[in-house]
């Protein structure tokens, strides 16, 4: 499917699967290699709201032969009323976290209603960013030639209590007719065709550094970092974790665009 004509500040609904790889690691990781996937998919709109599905499943293998397979899964649903989310993580097979709950936003607070693992209402101190607000955010920023946004951001994860203190750099537009085009079997390099349905919008490269949560970004390090080419869209590519000891590349490797949402009334 060609990608929609979107209604202004509108994200593309899709589907995406990136391949995860090592990149780098240092000698005190342990590390020997990393195989895994990652899907995403999200439809609606922002006068709907968004529909958002994320599974990522990796087996880290170390140098004595073992290995550990994680598992996380979430859901979500985020307009304006607020942010419902589910968050599940799996390790080696083994439930670790089952979140169940709903943000919303108020005044200078995150207020979070939980109903997994147990009842309860919780209140978040600052003004964080959910998901899709925070890729708004960015693709806002750098539409505006801007090259840093700090930003609080809450995403259910951490049991529903957590608020990350992010930065995020955003580097030059990557003019559309300069792109390289991916080399066809070379490793950690995004697949051809599923770039080429992506098509030519705008897009800036991004790193992405999420910090201890609950405490100020100048008190602590940051605990990992996502690089990618961000598109104007919402769509991105060109994916990179960072762990510090070692990184991981997710390949591109299949993509789709889905219905678009119906117009907003009066549109």
């Amino acid at each position: 499917m060609a990608p929609a004509v979107l209604a202004s500040g509108d994200l593309a609904p899709h589907r995406a699967v990136y391949d995860l790889k090592l990149g780098d690691s240092s000698d005190r990781s342990g590390i020997a290699a990393v195989d895994g996937r990652i899907v995403y998919e999200t439809s609606g709109s922002t006068c709907d709201g968004y529909t958002s599905t994320f599974r990522l499943v990796m087996r880290v293998f170390d140098t004595k032969g073992g290995s550990q397979l994680s598992d996380l899964q979430t859901s979500a649903y985020e307009s304006a009323d607020g942010f419902d989310f589910t968050v599940r993580t799996f390790a080696n097979g083994v439930a670790t976290e089952d979140t169940l709950g709903r943000a919303r936003h108020q005044d200078d607070t995150v207020i979070v209603d939980l109903k997994r693992p147990e009842e309860e209402s919780i209140t978040l101190q600052g003004k964080a960013l959910f998901p899709i607000e925070h890729t708004r955010a960015i693709i806002a920023a750098a539409k505006a030639g801007k090259r840093i946004l700090q930003a609080d951001t809450f995403d259910g994860s951490e049991s529903g209590r957590a608020i990350f203190p992010t930065l995020s750099v955003i580097g030059k537009e990557v003019d559309p007719a300069q792109r390289e085009a991916p080399k066809a079997g070379k490793r950690g390099e995004d697949d051809a065709a599923a770039v080429a349905v992506i098509g030519k919008g705008r897009a800036w490269p991004v790193t992405v550094s999420f910090y201890a949560p609950n405490m100020p970004m100048e008190e602590s390090e940051p605990v990992y970092s996502i690089s990618f080419l961000q598109y104007e869209n919402g769509v991105t590519r060109r994916m990179r974790l960072d762990y510090g000891d070692f990184s991981v590349i997710g390949k591109l490797s299949a993509f789709e665009y889905q219905e678009p949402a119906a117009p907003c009334p009066g549109n």
